[in-house]
């Protein structure tokens, strides 16, 4: 399952690039993008969600250590959509530098040498590549890890308040 796709065109984060102890510049961190309503981008997340319930439900002796129902497994996992009202989004983790870490690109096509810089992630709209290399446990959640490989960042348009409607 770790083969690369496209997860969205013209995504928006909220809080940037993140790690969980602010106070260390740490390589890998946590991105959340914002998924439109009833887009495609949704549909293939809760489509991969239901496919992983099922497979982790049928191997869950292979890959948890011991035999769970579908109920517990349901209990147990963390689905890569996050619903909070009629808002819906997926936590994904990237690499901001080293030897595994996501490429950049504007929208031109050029390569951009380094990531946004910190307070400016939110400022950009992203096409964004990403593979699922693999599951994740800790204290008896587990989930499917979603990792950011290549970011193409775009301006948003800008809107003229001034402008005739």
């Amino acid at each position: 399952m770790a083969g690369r796709f496209e997860l969205g065109n013209g995504l928006r984060n909220r809080f940037g690039a993140s790690s969980f102890d602010k106070s260390v510049d740490t390589v890998r961190r946590n991105l959340d993008f914002e998924l439109p309503p009833e887009g495609e981008t949704l549909k293939r997340l809760l489509s991969i969600d239901a496919w992983a319930l099922d497979y982790i439900t049928e191997h869950s002796e292979r890959l948890l250590k011991k035999k769970l129902s579908r109920a517990e497994v349901e209990n147990g996992y963390t689905p890569l959509v996050r619903m909070y009202g009629s808002c819906s989004s997926v936590k994904t983790k990237i690499n901001i530098r080293g030897p595994r870490a996501a490429t950049y690109w504007d929208d031109k096509g050029q390569q951009i040498p380094e990531c946004p810089a910190e307070g400016t992630w939110q400022d950009f709209a992203y096409t964004v590549q990403v593979a699922i290399p693999q599951l994740w446990q800790m204290h008896g959640t587990f989930g499917l890890l979603m990792e950011v490989q290549a970011l193409c960042l775009q301006a948003p348009a800008a809107v003229n308040p001034f402008a005739k409607s």
